[in-house]
C-alpha cells in the first residue's frame, strides 16, 4: 500500500510540473488569468503528490518540496521572462519589412558573458529562495546584487544591438555603433555549415553562417541560423538575394559529423530536408553538390 501511495504521489508531482510549466509559459492567457489554472492544476496536485510521498508526519518536508516546485515552475520562468524574453521582444521592434534575416543578439563574446552572468544570478536567487532568511550569508546577497548589476549593465549597453540582412544590404549595430553596407560593396559571400554547442549544455545543433567580404576588407558574419523551418526559409531568401545581386557565392561542404547530426535531427524526404538541400546546393538524387562548392 505504501509503495502504491508513493507511486501515485510521484505521478501527481511529475504531471503537476509539466502542467504548471505549460500554464506559466503558455501565451494564450494573461498573467492574472493563469492564477486559477496554475493553482488548480499545478499547486494542489503537487501538494497532494508530495503529501502522499512524505506522509502527514513530514508536513514540513512537504512544504519545503513545494518551495522547490514553485521555484521551478513559477519563479524561474517569470525571471527568465523578465530578464530574457521581454528585452528580446523589445529589440524585435528594430526589425523592418526589408529584413531577409534578423538577429537581435549581441556579438558572440558579449552574449556569452550575459549567459554566465544570468546563470550566476539565477543560482543565487534559487539559493536565497530555498534557504531560510537567517541562514543566508551576506556574501550571497552581495553576489546576487553584483550579478544583477553586471547583467543589467550589459543588457542596457546592448539593448540597441542587432544584425540584419536586408534588401538593400547589411546593417549591424554593435555597442551603439551602426554600420551599413550596400550590396555593391560586398565582393564575396559564403555559406558555412557548422555544429554549434550551446553554452552549459552537451547539446549539438546543426547550424550555418553567412560570411560577407567587403571591398574595405571587412567580413560580416551572421551565425545564428539553425536547422528549423523558418531559419531555412530565411536563409533561402538571403541566398536568392545574393545571387540576384550577382555576388560570387560559395557553399562549404558539410563534413561527416554534420551529416550524421542531420540524419539524427530529420529523416530523408521531408519538406524541411528538401529546402535545406536547396540551401546547401545538394542534389539528393545524384548524391552530389551543385554550383560553387568548397
Amino acid at each position: 500500500m505504501l509503495k502504491f501511495k508513493k507511486g501515485a504521489g510521484w505521478i501527481l508531482v511529475i504531471a503537476s510540473v509539466f502542467l504548471g510549466l505549460g500554464i506559466v509559459l503558455g501565451e494564450n492567457l494573461s498573467l492574472f488569468k493563469k492564477v486559477l489554472p496554475y493553482t488548480g492544476l499545478g499547486l494542489l496536485p503537487a501538494f497532494a503528490g508530495f503529501y502522499l510521498i512524505r506522509g502527514k508526519e513530514k508536513i514540513r518536508v512537504t512544504l519545503r518540496d513545494m518551495k522547490v516546485y514553485t521555484l521551478i515552475t513559477l519563479f524561474l520562468p517569470l525571471l527568465a521572462y523578465i530578464l530574457i524574453w521581454l528585452p528580446a521582444k523589445w529589440k524585435g521592434v528594430s526589425r523592418t519589412e526589408q529584413d531577409l534575416a534578423f538577429d537581435a543578439s549581441s556579438v558572440g563574446w558579449i552574449s556569452n558573458v550575459q549567459t554566465i552572468l544570468l546563470t550566476g544570478l539565477l543560482i543565487c536567487f534559487s539559493y536565497i529562495f530555498l534557504k531560510t532568511f537567517r541562514s543566508i550569508r551576506g556574501y550571497v546577497w552581495g553576489l546576487l546584487v553584483l550579478f544583477l548589476f553586471l547583467y543589467s549593465g550589459t543588457l542596457l549597453s546592448t539593448m540597441d544591438d542587432f544584425r540584419a540582412i536586408r534588401d538593400d544590404g547589411i546593417v549591424q549595430v554593435e555597442l551603439g555603433t551602426k554600420e551599413k553596407v550596400s550590396w555593391l560593396e560586398v565582393e564575396e559571400a559564403r555559406l558555412i555549415p557548422f555544429i554549434d554547442y550551446p553554452l552549459f549544455t552537451d547539446e549539438e545543433v546543426l547550424s550555418w553562417k553567412f560570411e560577407f567580404d567587403t571591398e574595405a576588407g571587412e567580413t560580416y558574419t551572421f551565425d545564428s541560423f539553425f536547422y528549423e523551418d523558418k531559419q531555412v526559409k530565411e536563409s533561402l531568401s538571403v541566398k536568392a538575394k545574393v545571387m540576384e545581386e550577382g555576388i560570387p557565392f560559395t557553399i562549404v561542404k558539410m563534413n561527416e559529423d554534420q551529416w550524421n547530426l542531420l540524419e539524427e535531427e530529420d529523416r530523408e524526404g521531408t519538406n524541411l530536408r528538401r529546402d535545406y538541400y536547396e540551401l546547401i546546393g545538394y542534389d539528393a538524387f545524384y548524391g552530389k553538390y551543385l554550383g560553387d562548392i568548397e
